[in-house]
C-alpha cells in the first residue's frame, strides 16, 4: 500500500517516474494525484482544429493507409489518412514495419503526437497510438464498451497520455490512509465527497457530473486550508503583548490620533475592527484606508521631524549631505565700470 508521501520510483519503475520527475517535477504519489487532467474527451472521433506545434490527443478513424518505397533512402514508409467525419489529417511513419498491419482502414485509434505541416498539409509524424480496446484495457476509458471520459493530461515528453493514465490508476489502486483535511461533519452538511473519492472522480470519471463533484470537493478543501492558516496567523498576532507608551502632546498627538482613526475606519470597513482594550499590535491583514494613502511605520515621521526642527521637502534646516554653501564671487572694483 502507498500514501501520498510515497515515492513514485518504487511504484511505477524508473523510466516513467524519471520522466515525470525530470519534465514536471512529480516525485511523490500526492504530486501525481495533484496533476489534474487539462480536459476530457469522449470516445467519439474528434480531431478538432489543431495548429502546427500543438500536442494532439484525439480519437480518429483510419480512412486510408498505404506503404511505398522511399526514393532517398532504403526502406518503406507508411502514409495514412485519419478522419473524424468532418476533417482529415495525414499520419506518416518512415518505417512501416509494425504499423502496416495495425493501421487498417475502418479501425479507430487514440492518437497522440505533435502536429506539424508538410507541403501545406497538416500531419502527425510518428505519433503514438492505441486501439480503443487497448486503451480500455489500460484503463484509459471507462469500460469495455468505450463509455466514460478520456482524461487528457498536460504533455510529458517521452510519455504517452495513456501511460500517464495507467500510472494514475495504479497509484489510486495502491493508495491507502488518505488524510482528509475536511471534517466528516462538514462534508455531510455540504454534500461533499471524501478526498479519495474526489481524486478518483477527477482522474477516472464516468461523466462530467463526476468531474464537477470532484473539483468542487478539492476546491473547497483548498479554500478551507487557506482560511485556517490565515486564522492561525491572526490568532498568533493577537497573542503578542506589547509595552504601552505615553502619547506625546501637541501637534504629534493630534497627528497620531488622526492616523489611529484612519486605521480604525479601515478595520471597521473590512469587518475586523481592533479592540482598543487589547495590548497588542493591529491586525496585519487589515487593508489600508481607501483613498487616503497607505499608512505604515512612517506615520510618526512628519510630526517627529517638525518637533525636532526638520521638515521634509522644501524649507527647514538644510540637509548635511547637500554640501557647504557656495561662497560669493569676489569682485575687483578696480576693474569694474
Amino acid at each position: 500500500m502507498a500514501t501520498e508521501e510515497t515515492r513514485l520510483k518504487g511504484l511505477l519503475g524508473g523510466q516513467a517516474a524519471g520522466k515525470l520527475a525530470k519534465h514536471r517535477q512529480i516525485e511523490t504519489v500526492g504530486e501525481l494525484l495533484d496533476f489534474w487532467p487539462r480536459r476530457y474527451r469522449t470516445a467519439a472521433p474528434d480531431l478538432g482544429c489543431p495548429r502546427p506545434g500543438d500536442f494532439l490527443v484525439a480519437v480518429a478513424r483510419v480512412e486510408h493507409a498505404e506503404t511505398r518505397t522511399m526514393k532517398s533512402r532504403r526502406g518503406r514508409m507508411l502514409e495514412a489518412t485519419i478522419t473524424d467525419g468532418r476533417s482529415r489529417m495525414r499520419v506518416t511513419f518512415f518505417d512501416a514495419r509494425g504499423h502496416e498491419h495495425k493501421l487498417v482502414a475502418g479501425r479507430e485509434f487514440l492518437f497522440a503526437g505533435t502536429v506539424s505541416e508538410y507541403r501545406s498539409v497538416t500531419q502527425l509524424a510518428h505519433p503514438g497510438y492505441a486501439s480503443l480496446e487497448e486503451a480500455a484495457a489500460l484503463g484509459e476509458l471507462g469500460d469495455a464498451d468505450h463509455t466514460g471520459l478520456i482524461p487528457i493530461y498536460r504533455h510529458v515528453p517521452g510519455v504517452h497520455p495513456w501511460t500517464i493514465t495507467r500510472c494514475v490508476r495504479l497509484v489510486l489502486g495502491h493508495l491507502d490512509g488518505v488524510v482528509d483535511a475536511v471534517p466528516e461533519a462538514v462534508r455531510t452538511r455540504r454534500g461533499l465527497l471524501d478526498r479519495r473519492s474526489a481524486l478518483r472522480a477527477i482522474h477516472a470519471p464516468r461523466d462530467h457530473a463526476d468531474v464537477e463533484a470532484g473539483r468542487e470537493r478539492l476546491r473547497y478543501e483548498e479554500a478551507l486550508v487557506l482560511q485556517c492558516i490565515l486564522g492561525q496567523r491572526r490568532r498568533a498576532a493577537a497573542a503578542v503583548v506589547t509595552q504601552g507608551r505615553a502619547p506625546p502632546r501637541g501637534w504629534p498627538a493630534r497627528s497620531l490620533r488622526r492616523a489611529a482613526a484612519l486605521r480604525a475606519d479601515a478595520g471597521t470597513a473590512a469587518g475586523r475592527s481592533r479592540d482598543p482594550r487589547r495590548d497588542g499590535p493591529p491586525d496585519p491583514h487589515a487593508p489600508p484606508p481607501a483613498g487616503r494613502g497607505r499608512l505604515g511605520q512612517d506615520d510618526r515621521r512628519p510630526a517627529r521631524d517638525a518637533r525636532r526642527g526638520r521638515q521634509r521637502g522644501t524649507g527647514g534646516a538644510p540637509r548635511a549631505d547637500r554640501g557647504a554653501r557656495r561662497p560669493a564671487r569676489r569682485v575687483d572694483h578696480r576693474h569694474a565700470r
